[in-house]
């Protein structure tokens, strides 16, 4: 693509524009160092994330047989079995 405008050269470039120009080079290149670091990082969050959803996974497998179990003895998920109050009477009567 041709411009119509003669082509300036560097020496015509007041020294104030250059360093505006180096400056916005810099911080261009400073968000591009910057993405690259947090694009490096992604896969390990990521298994991070995994890794801790898969220990809440197995601490709800964990809960949910301890609910069952209980609820197998006779209990029921609102009120506990009767033996579970057995040390508090004990306490009362003393």
């Amino acid at each position: 693509m041709t411009s119509n405008s003669p082509a300036i050269s560097p020496a015509d470039v007041p020294v104030a524009a250059k360093l505006e120009a180096l400056l916005t080079l810099q911080r261009l290149d400073s968000q591009l160092d910057e993405i690259r670091r947090v694009r490096g990082d992604l896969p390990e969050e990521v298994r991070d994330l995994e890794d801790e959803i898969a220990g809440y996974e197995v601490r709800m497998k964990k809960f949910d047989e301890e609910v069952a179990g209980a609820n197998g003895k006779g209990s029921s998920p609102i009120m506990p079995a009767p033996t579970s109050w057995c040390w508090f009477s004990s306490l009362m009567s003393s």
